[in-house]
């Protein structure tokens, strides 16, 4: 292995004699290619990863502290970039299906052999290296781009045109024409920005855009021939899209400006509004608000959006292709239609409607699109409730010998208690309690297979602290009484 350093790598394991196999095998295949960092439990592996951003985090589900789960999910929420991997000693779906799922490149199973530690970590070598590699390219280029376009973007609020740069590069002004929107974004970082620009706005649009202390500044100029209102919509599905999503503070789009001297005006009167702003999302869509002023926007959208939760696609197309034909207003509806779907789902893909909407009479295909909609959406929702149960047992089955409750469970997954039952019941098929006490009284077995005698010990490890309520549960749940399950292990 090449002796340039590779990064740091985070051990996550509480036994030491595992720990310590780990490390000297990282150490035998990769020599000093890691600075290698080890924690025992989850709390203190959360640190490390707070403190030392490893770049690969090696850890067991089977930790004190917080799970290995727990510790996944965490970084996870917290967009960790590194790469994580999981050790197992159970060769169980549920587990590995909820690590994958989080994010996790691979698992390996106890007892970890050099060559299965070898083939993932190398697997996360390579991702990490195809990272490093497209983010260099990332930075050349917005070296590049943002450094012509932070002077340009600087001139124009100064009220300083450079009429031939514009018109040349940036086609402003040609065959006398000039139609320049202009958009503000607090707090949003110019690279990100771009990129969103070329996968979303760069088809209908060429983008002038740089950065004013905290303000994205961005002029949007069209490329194609296109009416006004369907470019006020095609303008409203990108910028909802691409950067609603982004959960910006404050956000500010003019309508089009004519001349040089108007977008000059605008993007200071925008910069001045956006450092007033309070928190919260702001959005001035005067572009599009216009066309829905005429439909008595605010009163409709909220019927439309009360619609669509009524999921009767045909039904809808109905109200929505009469409303088109009573107002002549084709593109006012399709942006109030938008807005609507906005509000009903915020993820709702609104550059994919905005597509059917280009084409010629699409209400058959609305139709179709909103039936594909409802079903996805209940699938999703039966996929999230699936693996939130999954992780609920995950979870029972680290915090067993604790105090738990239904309570305490639902709350954990963000679920009411009487729904939380009935999806458990649905999903495993038996009763919360049945499932919990299944767990505790396997552990029990264990121990008393170990040949452990203290009773008490046995029944505090399983979240019993009355031991005659214990020897009950035993009984009732196994059969047996714990005499007569160690005499029949004893035959």
């Amino acid at each position: 292995m090449a002796e340039t350093k590779i990064g740091r790598l985070l051990i996550v394991e509480d036994e030491p004699l595992e720990q310590i196999a780990l490390c000297g095998n990282v150490k035998r295949i990769y020599q000093d290619a890691f600075e290698i960092l080890t924690a025992e439990d989850g709390i203190d592996a959360k640190k490390v990863c707070e403190e030392k951003n490893p770049d690969i985090v090696l850890v067991d589900i089977n930790i004190p502290g917080i799970s290995g789960l727990e510790l996944i999910q965490f970084l996870m929420e917290h967009h960790f970039r590194g790469k994580i991997l999981i050790i197992t000693a159970y060769d169980t779906s549920d587990y590995i299906r909820q690590a994958l799922s989080l994010g996790v490149i691979d698992y390996l199973l106890k007892p970890v052999s050099a060559k299965e530690l070898r083939e993932a970590m190398d697997k996360c070598i390579q991702m990490l290296k195809k990272d490093r590699e497209q983010k260099e390219r990332e930075i050349s280029s917005s070296i590049v781009s943002s450094y012509a376009e932070q002077y340009l973007i600087s001139d124009i609020v100064k009220g300083r045109y450079p009429v031939q740069t514009l018109e040349e590069a940036y086609h402003w002004g040609k065959n006398g024409r000039l139609n320049v929107w202009v958009a503000g974004i607090l707090n949003a970082d110019v690279q990100e920005a771009l990129e969103e620009k070329e996968s979303v706005l760069s088809k209908y649009f060429w983008i002038v855009s740089g950065k004013i202390e905290e303000v994205t500044i961005l002029f949007l100029n069209p490329r194609v021939s296109k009416e006004e209102a369907e470019l006020s919509v095609i303008l409203q599905a990108q910028v909802e899209t691409a950067y609603r999503k982004r959960k910006m503070k404050t956000m500010i789009l003019s309508s089009p400006q004519a001349t040089y001297d108007q977008i000059g005006e605008t993007a200071n009167e925008i910069l001045k509004k956006i450092r007033k702003a309070n928190e919260g999302v702001w959005i001035e869509q005067r572009a599009w608000e216009k066309e829905i002023d005429k439909l008595r926007g605010k009163k409709l959208c909220r019927k439309w959006e009360q619609r669509l939760r009524e999921r009767n696609a045909e039904n809808f197309v109905r109200m929505f292709r009469r409303k088109v034909q009573e107002t002549n207003q084709y593109w006012g509806c399709v942006s109030l239609f938008l807005t609507a779907c906005s509000a009903f789902d915020w993820e709702a893909d609104l550059l994919e409607l905005l597509e059917l909407f280009q084409e010629e009479k699409p209400y058959g295909r609305l139709e179709k699109w909103l039936e594909k909609y409802d079903k996805e959406r209940d699938s999703v929702q039966c996929t999230e409730e699936k693996n939130k149960i999954l992780f609920a047992i995950a979870w029972m089955r680290e915090h067993f010998s604790e105090d738990i409750s239904r309570f305490t469970v639902a709350a954990k997954i963000g679920l009411n208690e009487t729904y939380f039952s009935h999806l458990f019941k649905q999903e495993t098929g038996d009763s919360f309690v049945h499932v919990l006490t299944e767990i505790r009284m396997e552990h029990a077995k264990k121990m008393l297979d170990l040949g452990i005698a203290d009773m008490d010990e046995i029944a505090r490890a399983c979240g019993y602290y009355n031991k005659k309520y214990f020897f009950e549960v035993f009984k009732r749940f196994t059969g047996y009484s714990i005499t007569d399950y160690q005499r029949e292990k004893k035959k």
